[in-house]
């Protein structure tokens, strides 16, 4: 559409010793084998409790009909949809009507007060794109995968991500040096900071030194127990919790190259890049102020 020709990907490599993958099929299982890793072990998380609540949880509400709404209002018809092609469009006409939309209301209902995703809303779709500028496209590292998720499970992510930012900002639940998943903060608040920090110390004769880094393979290597032993810990009621470990449960993904779509697989690593709720839920442990965390030091000139 923008008068760009798209070439297939070249040869993939499958690692040393091996020849490298030429098929879509092939191409896609190389992915998946580098990029799909099992994430390392953690020790000392114990296993969540998905079953008792306890007394300082936060009270459940039921889903209002509102919420949907401005959840499928906050959406784009051009979107990407899922393995079952159910687009917003799709969805957006099934709410004009009366019955579709008590279908579609009385459905996320249940599913959030039970705490469950189900399962055809855990598989995916992942297209692999290539990072700009790689010197070498035969590296499966050259590649990142976009995960395309079924756009009625996404109307479910969005009205949880929307619940867990509002209780995030007004509980405290998260530090106010943190830019990611908190309402009205940006990478522009992130900015602005870090420039008044350094701007104050010039002011005082000191000098600022700032530390950056970055996480390789950060949506690859979240740690589930991890994640819903910060969840609990944060006193989240539990719906929440049991609905954000049915989410990264037994999720299925086929990898498309090259307009081809491959058969599903399962995939135990990480969370799906491209989840409206787990990318901007601020529980998600994360170092991520200005696209890296900066620590600030002020020493004397």
């Amino acid at each position: 559409m923008k008068g760009i020709r798209n070439y297939p990907t070249p040869p993939i490599s499958r690692g040393p010793n091996q020849t490298k993958a030429t098929t879509p099929e092939d191409k896609g299982n190389a992915l998946r084998t580098e990029l799909f890793q099992p994430p390392p072990q953690l020790d000392g998380i114990p296993d969540p409790d998905l079953t008792s609540r306890l007394p300082d949880d936060l009270p459940f509400q039921e889903t209002s009909e509102e919420e949907i709404f401005n959840a499928l209002t906050d959406t784009s018809n051009k979107s990407a949809p899922g393995p079952s092609q159910t687009s917003y469009q799709t969805i957006k006409w099934a709410w004009s009507h009366d019955q579709g939309k008590q279908l579609i209301l009385t459905l996320i209902k249940k599913c959030l007060s039970a705490g469950y995703h189900p399962k055809l809303w855990r598989k995916a779709t992942a297209i692999a794109l290539r990072k700009p500028n790689k010197p070498d496209y035969s590296n499966p590292r050259a590649y990142h995968l976009i995960t395309l998720l079924e756009c009625l499970g996404k109307i479910l992510e969005k009205v949880i991500a929307c619940r867990l930012t509002h209780l995030a900002s007004k509980l405290n639940l998260v530090p106010p040096n943190q830019f990611g998943g908190r309402a009205a903060s940006s990478t522009a608040d992130a900015i602005l900071t870090f420039t008044n920090d350094v701007q104050a110390a010039w002011n005082h004769g000191l000098v600022t030194s700032a530390l950056t880094f970055d996480i390789k393979g950060y949506f690859d290597f979240v740690n589930h127990k991890r994640l819903l032993h910060e969840l609990r810990r944060k006193n989240l009621p539990l719906e929440y919790v049991k609905w954000t470990a049915s989410f990264l449960s037994n999720r299925e993904v086929a990898i498309c190259v090259d307009g081809i779509r491959g058969p599903m697989h399962p995939v135990e690593n990480g969370i799906p890049q491209g989840s409206p709720v787990l990318e901007n839920t601020p529980y998600v442990p994360r170092a991520n102020s200005i696209g890296v965390t900066a620590f600030f030091g002020l020493f004397p000139f």
